[in-house]
């Protein structure tokens, strides 16, 4: 099921006379490409070489793939299906309430019991502030949980709702550069919208997330961002006005490359919308594929 529950004017111009002559050749493939579909291997071929010849097998099929890439990603933790919330303030805007929401999206980090840190000063010690988590030998709790922006129509629900991922969750909202204000648009169509972003590690550029702690991964970081928006997905999903069928993701650029990971390794998403990823630029300087991250 989609995650569309309301239609725009344009929606309605769209079906009722089809795509835009301007528009039409970006809904076709181009004719040097058409049918060429490389040398890469068909997914619809098992790791022994059977092939999928129906829907009970393409089921198996699917889960050898997800096994596959869970052993070179990394098998994520359990998932956070009771997230701790608290929403910290509450505005109207327009026709839907706005609210900044707190939620735990990482599980309980330990520090490695083989990871070996010099020993502080005793102005250092006396500087330190030392948080209860840091004392239960955690990473501080800061980087277990994020703030977002929870948008909420002011029409009764349940609605459709959707998670917005990026840098950071303003832009989304529609506070920094514009047309990448996809919570905000959404909103005022009737979805019910989550922003989130990775603001600490952005601002730090480190930009994803590093599971149990940056310098010894167990978790690629994208996959771990995938992690993150399936938490986010529980936290939609537990509120009453949300239709917990009808919840999708969309992200642009590093937010396209969250989406995607997201969409591909949490079965639950309704419906993901990926916008420019990187994929087929990979000669481009600003992919960042090869990054750490």
């Amino acid at each position: 099921m989609g995650v569309a529950a309301v239609s725009s004017p344009a929606q309605e111009k769209l079906r009722d006379h089809g795509v835009p002559s301007v528009l039409s050749k970006a809904f076709s493939v181009p004719d040097p490409f058409r049918n060429d579909f490389g040398d890469y291997r068909s997914p619809l071929i098992f790791a022994d070489g059977r092939r999928v010849k129906d829907a009970a097998d393409w089921e198996q099929r699917r889960q050898e793939i997800r096994r596959e890439w869970t052993e070179l990603l990394g098998e994520w933790p359990p998932l956070i299906t009771q997230p701790e919330t608290e929403i910290l303030q509450s505005e109207p805007r327009e026709n839907f309430v706005q609210h900044t929401i707190r939620f735990r999206w990482l599980p309980p980090r330990k520090v490695s019991a083989n990871k070996t840190e010099s020993q502080p000063s005793s102005s250092e010690r006396a500087a330190a502030t030392t948080t209860q988590s840091e004392a239960a030998g955690r990473y501080p709790e800061s980087v277990e949980f994020t703030t977002g922006y929870l948008l909420i129509p002011a029409a009764d629900g349940p609605h459709p709702a959707v998670v917005t991922v990026f840098y950071e969750p303003e832009t989304a909202i529609g506070h920094n550069n514009p047309h990448r204000d996809f919570a905000l648009q959404l909103a005022r169509r009737g979805f019910v919208t989550l922003s989130i972003g990775t603001t600490e590690a952005s601002q730090a550029q480190t930009y994803a997330l590093y599971y149990p702690e940056i310098g010894a991964a167990d978790v690629q970081p994208l996959s771990m961002l995938g992690y993150a928006a399936a938490n986010a997905w529980h936290v939609l999903a537990n509120r009453p006005e949300v239709d917990a069928d009808r919840i999708g993701i969309i992200g642009h650029s590093f937010g396209g490359k969250w989406a995607m990971f997201a969409g591909c390794l949490f079965d639950r998403f309704a419906a993901v919308a990926v916008s420019d990823p990187g994929i087929m630029f990979d000669t481009h300087p600003s992919v960042n594929y090869w990054e750490p991250w």
